[in-house]
């Protein structure tokens, strides 16, 4: 004798079985939609790596990417993956190992702010520092992009200690100007530096050094 509790298994089991199918046809999109623009989510974060470095080495950088793309092999060599080791060294307009270059993170108030710090190859001084990423307050923190903010860095040197608030530094080149009300973001950028700067005497054996007046503008 049939089960009467067959149909009632069967209606319930229904919309379970739908769920099923429409979850795994929606997985199924989303992961191929993912893949689709994983290229060019690479190639996009890619593009921000070359901007910061050469920003930070001094570099003039193009608005297009090609040109960007350009710039940065005939200019910057990346050097092997090493414990502390550089990121990058980046040449001159005459061809001449220029610049050091090393990815550092600091801890921002919102957040990893994700920096490329160069340093003279000769000097040893600071030649610039350019943003990767960061997620700090528009207005506050944000203002570490301001190009004023990033001048005050060249030609100082590490290690740095942040300078007395409302008191100019005075040609101090060990101290950095915090900004106004964003102090996390503040030390976050002064402790990378200081951690990149721990960093490059040992790599000195990657690069030819150059003049001392080769300090290109930001």
């Amino acid at each position: 004798m049939p089960s009467s509790t067959s149909p009632n298994l069967r209606q319930r089991l229904a919309p379970v079985l739908f769920l099923a199918l429409l979850t795994a046809a929606f997985l199924s999109l989303v992961t191929a939609a993912h893949l689709a623009s994983r290229p060019i989510v690479e190639q996009s974060r890619l593009r921000y790596l070359q901007r910061a470095v050469l920003e930070a080495a001094g570099w003039s950088v193009p608005p297009r990417a090609d040109e960007l793309a350009d710039l940065f092999a005939s200019r910057a060599r990346l050097l092997p993956e090493e414990p502390d080791g550089p990121f990058a060294v980046v040449q001159d307009p005459q061809g001449r190992d220029d610049r050091v270059v090393f990815l550092e993170e600091g801890r921002g108030l919102w957040g990893p702010i994700r920096a490329a710090v160069a340093f003279s190859s000769l000097e040893g001084s600071l030649a610039g520092i350019a943003w990767i990423a960061h997620n700090e307050t528009p207005g506050l923190g944000a203002r570490i992009e301001e190009p004023e903010f990033r001048r005050q860095f060249r030609g100082k040197r590490p290690p740095l200690k942040l300078a007395p608030l409302g008191r100019p530094d005075a040609g101090d080149r060990s101290t950095m100007q915090a900004i106004t009300g964003a102090t996390i973001s503040s030390q976050a950028v002064l402790e990378l530096i200081n951690r990149a700067a721990s960093r490059f005497k040992p790599s000195l054996e990657h690069v030819a050094p150059t003049e001392p007046d080769m300090i290109l503008s930001l």
